[in-house]
C-alpha cells in the first residue's frame, strides 16, 4: 500500500493533511493497486480516464472563482 497526496482544489484544513484524498482519487489509486497486486498485471493507464472528470471540475471551479485571488486553490499548482 502506498501513500498518495491529494490534488483536490479545496483545502482539507488543519484537521486533515494532504494525504486525505478526494473520492475519485481514492477510487483511482485503489484500482491501480488492485490491477497490479491482485490481477498481477502491469498498469498501463487503463483507469486514467477517471481523472478527466476530476481535472475538468478542478479547472471549472478555478475559472468560476477567477476574481478570488485569495482563494487557497490559486496558491496550489495545477495538476498535470
Amino acid at each position: 500500500m502506498h501513500t498518495y497526496k491529494t490534488k483536490f482544489w479545496r483545502p482539507n484544513g488543519k484537521r486533515y493533511d494532504d494525504t486525505c484524498l478526494a473520492t475519485i482519487e481514492a477510487i483511482y489509486y485503489f484500482l491501480k493497486e488492485y490491477h497490479t497486486i491482485f490481477l498481477g498485471q502491469e498498469y498501463t493507464g487503463q483507469y486514467d480516464n477517471l481523472l478527466c472528470i476530476f481535472k475538468y471540475m478542478y479547472l471549472k471551479i478555478r475559472d468560476f472563482h477567477s476574481g478570488g485571488a485569495n482563494l487557497k486553490a490559486y496558491k496550489r499548482k495545477l495538476p498535470d
